[in-house]
């Protein structure tokens, strides 16, 4: 009877959420009812392509996404973003090329290129062999050709027709995109090949790497030509492409009869960021889907509702070891008990490598703990409408819409790389690939005399020298000396010459100034020390020291000013110590990075629509601002936070896989918080082009926009989970995913916060505007603000102009002569005015009567304007 139920209640779901899918017939029959508020002739429509369509999850919002096509061929990316409420458009954003049919009159629409020739030229561009002769088996609907796999492909290659703006929209080219992911890399490619001259024009990487610890390694090359690629071209028939219309699959399945109802997981659990941070110790958790409501979580973490795991697998995510990196099948941990319920309860001992398997269980505890947050990002996300028909990430869609058998393929300690992660996200239908990689050891700074101070102390290692590493020349014990500069011993900077005492055999103490760190530690090689401690001279955390001079053989690392001063106050006391390496850092376990790698999926599955795989491939985008942002969100410590919390805390991002406390910045140049004087990212007419860079002043943006809502609303939810609770946090994650869904293709800053404005008008008509609007402005995009192209980050223009709003009335449309008419002006303003004047001109044939200041040379009447933030003020004047 129970099986019975829990049947009937999964089709109970199903039939009640398929409502949240429109298909193409329905979602034309919107943009045709609103074709005039759209711009948009009948020949028009007839041309453009549905890509997605759906009902906002919670919300009255029916989103549709149109693809601009000519001559039946999409356009790369050119697509509009349409909201409707009550079938009323009440959102659009992104354009289409107005000239379209003009650019593309010279060039013929049927290639001169096969397609199967288009992948062999994209497989040679790439050093990929083709090791069979390419042909078409299957036509996926909706153009697109699938050629299968290669043995050096991780998944089938597609081909698909698009026309591509180029010379700055100024021409179309003809193209053959070609979808590629080499299986020896994480990279997914999307290579568009001109389809008559054989050309690769264009490329884009469906993988955000996120080389944090090194020089980004993963660029593209745009504009490579490949000349004479295109002969011997196989038969092709137009027909296969041209015309062809889209349907989306969602096939029903047959559901389980029996779903696995517990387990239990010992993790850092939700929503600790990592076992350095507070509530990070290894915990049992029993069935944390629980914590989720709604349909988020219908058929648990361990089953597609056909098939049932006693693994780190489901219908969400299946996470692996993946130790040699070769995205195929790996360890996965598997549950201690044979059945129901499960049991993944695997004690760490962090002290010790990460991939030890027996008799210390590192390994499985950090893979089970990759499941696990996973899995949690899933369920939370979902109460935020990343649902299945926004494209989220699931094998097993249920009937309720989407592109199902797509769950995210977590792969842990991935020996493809170092001090690393990344994320791929194909379109909806193609798995999300996590890469989580292990992280250098650190260096350990341990005092073994006096006992007074006895233990370990931050150090952080330099960087200047290949050969000085802790890790290659092993742990260095040794008495600690202060570098003498003269024999007064007033100085301590080893910047001239030999110190005037003896640091031979012995670990010397440095001050940082005055010269670089190669000459310090090179002099200090010279006289015969084992070892270099810099100390710092700002305060706050150590830093890693530049430079480079690779004959330098000594290790050096940097301690704090503070911690250098307790040792300056011991080197009386035989001063002690041993510079040693840590076991690596494992990514895994370092939650903030795991949902930053997640949130790459989200947001590139949102903007644009889930049919879409590319529209963050632009230079001005905010995708590492917004996976910053929702990694703060999802490991914030929400249930013991109050409204001071923004301003008084801060907060790093990846501390743990770096090696530093929870107070340090972690791997961004700030760490984020309300106050100025911790975090000053600002848009500005410079702003970098590296996409890190750039992401943490857009999250900075949304950190202050969070916090100023939750000083509106006056409460914060305990949970984030509670996305309906009405508090300050849920709000603003609520409005900046439904922002996410209504900005456009290609988005830039100003398009990002005109989305959220506009969500917030939409979903609460406008209430929390006015600290959307100061978050933004204080960082730079107020009301004038302008963003110039999306594809460039040098034309943009910051201003910090209040966003006031000026409206002028009258008591009266029509008046008699003599008869007295009163003007009101109302002005509101979401921050404070002060020392400005509102002038109105009278015109000729009225005569002033009273109110405000009167100058009858120039007829005006003016007011001075003092108030406060969100204030709305009335100035009236008789004429």
């Amino acid at each position: 009877m129970k099986k019975l139920v829990l049947l009937l209640c999964l089709l109970m779901c199903q039939i009640a959420s398929q409502a949240q899918t429109l298909n193409t017939d329905e979602a034309l029959k919107l943009v045709e009812k609103n074709k005039f508020k759209l711009g948009l002739s009948k020949e028009e429509i007839a041309e453009l392509k549905i890509t997605d369509a759906y009902k906002s999850m919670g919300t009255d919002i029916t989103l549709v996404y149109i693809q601009q096509t000519i001559k039946g061929i999409p356009v790369f990316n050119q697509i509009q973003t349409l909201a409707f409420k009550a079938e009323k458009l009440v959102s659009i954003a992104g354009t289409y090329l107005s000239n379209g049919e003009s650019l593309v009159k010279q060039v013929p629409i049927f290639p001169s290129v096969y397609p199967n020739k288009a992948v062999e030229i994209a497989c040679g561009y790439k050093k990929i062999t083709v090791d069979h002769y390419l042909q078409a088996t299957t036509i996926i609907p909706g153009r697109k050709l699938d050629f299968g796999k290669l043995k050096s492909t991780a998944s089938n290659i597609t081909a698909e027709l698009l026309w591509l703006p180029i010379e700055n929209k100024n021409k179309l080219a003809l193209v053959w995109q070609i979808d590629l992911a080499p299986t020896k890399t994480a990279d997914h490619w999307l290579i568009r090949v001109d389809a008559h001259s054989g050309a690769v024009l264009d490329e884009n990487n469906l993988t955000v790497y996120c080389n944090w610890d090194d020089n980004h390694s993963h660029q593209t090359d745009h504009g490579v030509s490949l000349k004479n690629l295109n002969q011997s071209p196989s038969k092709f028939d137009n027909s296969l492409w041209l015309g062809a219309n889209e349907k989306a699959s969602n096939t029903k399945v047959q559901y389980s009869p029996s779903i696995i109802q517990s387990a239990s997981y010992r993790v850092i659990p939700f929503p600790a960021e990592s076992p350095r941070h507070p509530g990070g110790s290894a915990t049992l958790v029993n069935n944390p889907w629980n914590a989720a409501p709604g349909n988020a979580t219908s058929l648990k973490w361990h089953s597609t509702g056909t098939v049932d795991y006693t693994q780190t697998r489901g219908n969400n995510v299946w996470a692996q070891e993946d130790g040699d990196g070769n995205n195929g099948t790996g360890i996965p941990v598997v549950s201690t008990t044979g059945s129901d319920p499960l049991s993944f309860d695997f004690t760490p001992d962090f002290t010790t490598s990460p991939s030890t398997t027996n008799p210390i269980p590192n390994q499985q505890f950090n893979v089970t703990n990759l499941f696990y947050w996973n899995n949690t990002i899933h369920d939370v996300m979902y109460q935020y409408g990343f649902d299945e028909v926004a494209g989220n990430f699931q094998v097993n869609n249920q009937g309720r819409g989407g592109l199902g058998n797509d769950a995210v393929l977590a792969d842990a300690q991935d020996g493809s790389g170092t001090n690393n992660a990344n994320f791929s996200t194909p379109a909806d239908g193609g798995s999300g690939r996590m890469q989580m990689f292990l992280w250098n050891a650190i260096p350990t700074l341990t005092v073994n005399t006096p006992a007074s101070i006895a233990g370990q102390y931050q150090a952080v290692e330099s960087n200047f020298s290949t050969a000085n590493k802790l890790a290659t020349v092993g742990p260095k014990t040794g008495q600690v000396v202060y570098y003498n500069d003269q024999a007064a011993g007033t100085t301590h900077e080893g910047c001239i010459g030999q110190p005037t005492n003896s640091v031979l055999g012995k670990i010397a103490l440095i001050d940082r100034g005055n010269c670089n760190f190669t000459v310090k530690v090179k002099n200090a090689q010279t006289a015969g020390a084992i070892a270099v401690i810099m100390v710092n001279n700002v305060s706050g955390a150590p830093i890693t020291m530049g430079g480079t001079d690779n004959t330098i053989t000594i290790p050096a690392v940097m301690v704090s000013i503070n911690d250098g001063l307790t040792f300056k106050n011991q080197l009386g006391n035989n001063l002690n110590v041993t510079l040693g390496v840590g076991p690596s850092l494992d990514g895994d376990v370092d939650n903030g990075v795991v949902v930053h790698e997640y949130s790459h999926g989200t947001s590139n599955r949102l903007t644009g629509g889930p049919a879409q795989a590319s529209c963050l491939a632009n230079a001005e985008q905010m995708g590492e601002g917004w996976s910053d942002y929702y990694a703060l969100m999802l490991t914030q410590d929400w249930a013991n936070s109050n409204l001071s919390t923004g301003a008084l805390s801060s907060r790093g991002i990846g501390t743990y896989v770096i090696g530093q406390t929870p107070l340090q910045p972690g791997i961004r140049t700030q760490k984020y918080c309300t106050d100025m004087d911790i975090n000053n990212k600002v848009y500005a007419s410079t702003i970098p082009a590296e996409t890190h860079d750039l992401g943490e002043i857009w999250c900075a943006t949304l950190w202050d926009m969070t916090w100023n809502i939750i000083q509106q609303t006056g409460n914060i939810a305990p949970s984030i989970y509670q996305a309906n609770s009405g508090a300050g946090n849920a709000i603003a994650l609520k409005l900046v995913t439904e922002g996410m869904k209504l900005q456009p293709c290609s988005p830039g800053f100003i398009d990002g916060r005109n989305a959220i404005l506009k969500a917030d008008s939409l979903l609460f008509n406008g209430a929390y505007a006015c600290a959307i609007k100061e978050a933004f402005r204080r960082r730079g995009m107020g009301e004038k603000a302008s963003q110039g192209s999306s594809a460039s980050v040098t034309d943009q223009i910051a201003d910090y102009t209040p966003f006031v709003t000026i409206e002028k009335r009258t008591n009266k449309v029509q008046a008699l002569e003599n008869e007295q008419v009163t003007f009101t002006t109302v002005v509101s303003s979401c921050s404070p005015v002060t020392g400005y004047t509102l002038r109105d001109t009278l015109p000729t044939n009225v005569t002033y009567i009273s109110g405000g200041n009167y100058d009858a040379p120039s007829r005006t009447v003016s007011f001075p304007i003092n108030f406060d933030a969100g204030q709305v003020a009335s100035f009236s004047y008789v004429v």
